[in-house]
């Protein structure tokens, strides 16, 4: 990956920040189901011009915007059927950043997946009425994984996982691509007061994902962010 060689000497690497708050803020329309999922098609170049300040920051990473692009996200604004397409087009955008700011720097360009679902319009809530059986489900993320690598990202970040059944069917699929897969939990206090993700201390979550799937090493997140 382009990223091997800090990642061999233990550097930092500097990863983007938010994507959808930022289309926003820069002008794009925000669709009221699916939210920034839209952006690639009605918007690009909001969507790259958010890549590149990003990368003009010092962004060793930049996310595709394609956290809300699974077919059953997208369905929630009609768009289910376009969901490749707009999925491989936040990819370009993604890459067309990097060559128009930085085309000799080492920067990759990770897709998003989440186990999101479509929004009741107006609310922050999922919209039960948009709710995929486990099987389609697993079939959409698949769908979109593949998506991805055919775009050509360099790894894929599974961004804010909070449902664990949902989490693992999408990290299932991103692990089938063969690409490195990073991954983010929505963390929460325990009783306790520790930091943790599913009711289980920061150690422990990658160990509710079925075997095999997470090579994890065998350190505590907890004093990263406590």
């Amino acid at each position: 990956m382009i990223l091997d060689n800090k990642l061999s000497k233990q550097e930092i690497i500097i990863l983007d920040g938010a994507i959808g708050s930022e289309i926003a803020r820069l002008g794009g329309t925000m669709d009221s189901a699916a939210w920034c999922g839209v952006a690639n098609k009605t918007h690009p170049e909001v969507v790259r011009r958010v890549h590149e300040e990003y990368i003009r920051a010092g962004a060793d990473v930049v996310t595709a915007n394609t956290f809300a692009t699974n077919r059953h996200v997208l369905a929630g604004a009609g768009l289910a059927d376009e969901a490749v397409s707009i999925t491989t087009r936040a990819v370009e955008l993604a890459h067309e950043a990097v060559n128009n700011v930085a085309p000799h720097r080492p920067i990759a360009v990770a897709g998003s997946m989440s186990n999101t679902v479509a929004w009741i319009p107006g609310t922050i809530s999922p919209d039960p009425t948009c709710f995929p059986t486990p099987a389609e489900e697993i079939e959409n993320y698949r769908e979109i994984a593949e998506t991805l690598a055919t775009a050509g990202v360099d790894l894929i970040v599974m961004e804010m996982m909070w449902d664990i059944d949902r989490a693992s069917r999408a990290v299932a699929a991103a692990v089938e691509t063969g690409l490195p897969v990073w991954i983010g939990t929505s963390c929460s206090l325990l009783a306790d007061g520790s930091v943790g993700a599913w009711n289980k201390h920061m150690e422990e979550p990658a160990d509710r994902f079925a075997p095999g799937q997470v090579k994890q090493e065998a350190k505590s997140f907890a004093p990263l962010i406590e």
